[in-house]
């Protein structure tokens, strides 16, 4: 059963050309995105929607998490929002979604852009980083610091702590500032494996949209049997990989990301 998104509608009153609507990924949130979605808006006058997917930033929690359900939360914020057709871009788990979402509802889409995933199944696990977050004492966190310092161990890379520590949050910023991950954990847990798999019954033969894959260069999730299987599965995709960068390709090269899209869309 679909559940109700949380979304930030940049632009929401514009009235002319179609929006792009942004998907994350995994243990991320729409306002990893907001710049992007602000800089789409202001400077090339993009309506964007910034999607939270379920069990992530301010989307309720569920129970499962499938990609034929994500997909399906996604066409009932569209039809609540009565958009109709729109470009759809996802980043990682995000951009199989997108895929997933474009097989079951081809009606919508404009464009489809894919940020550093490709249709396959990933050999990637990412249970030591969950495990370490349900095993903190949330009771003995009175700063995001505690947290930082308590999951340093097993989770050795301070970047990927800082991005972790993006879904930590007060539960009452004026009162006693105790702390709850935003992230539905176990479920999320319980997912992995169809996270980290892809579809086998998706069907790309007979599209009728562009699509658009972007990857880094230096990321281990766009490597040239991921580029290879994206052409295999989308034979008149458009390829590019931005170098000297990796999963993060959208920030680090922000101003070539952000002019590419902006460009991709503005086609036909």
């Amino acid at each position: 059963m679909p559940v109700n998104l949380n979304y930030t509608d940049f632009a929401p009153m514009r009235p002319y050309g179609l929006p792009i609507v942004i998907v994350h990924g995994l243990f991320g949130s729409s306002s990893n995105w907001g710049s992007i979605a602000k800089e789409l808006m202001d400077a090339h006058t993009y309506r964007v929607i910034d999607i939270d997917l379920r069990n992530h930033g301010g989307s309720p929690h569920a129970d499962s998490m499938s990609y034929a359900e994500m997909a399906e939360d996604i066409k009932q914020l569209m039809d609540t929002l009565s958009i109709d057709k729109a470009s759809f871009m996802g980043h990682s788990m995000g951009g199989k979604v997108m895929m997933t979402f474009a097989h079951m509802f081809p009606e919508y889409i404009k464009h489809l852009i894919v940020v550093d995933i490709a249709p396959v199944t990933y050999d990637i696990d990412h249970t030591p980083q969950i495990n370490a977050m349900l095993q903190l004492d949330l009771g003995k966190v009175s700063n995001r610091q505690d947290a930082d310092n308590a999951l340093a161990k097993d989770i050795p890379e301070e970047g990927v702590r800082q991005f972790l520590l993006q879904n930590l949050k007060s539960q009452d910023e004026q009162q006693d500032g105790k702390y709850q991950w935003r992230l539905n954990l176990s479920v999320i847990k319980d997912s992995l494996d169809e996270i980290s798999s892809f579809p086998t019954d998706i069907d790309t033969t007979n599209i009728a949209y562009p699509v658009l894959f972007i990857g880094g260069e230096e990321s281990e999730y766009f490597q040239k049997e991921h580029v290879s299987a994206a052409v295999a599965s989308y034979p008149s995709a458009q390829i590019v990989v931005m170098p000297r960068a990796s999963h993060w390709v959208h920030v680090e090269k922000a101003d070539q990301f952000i002019n590419l899209i902006a460009d991709y869309v503005s086609r036909a």
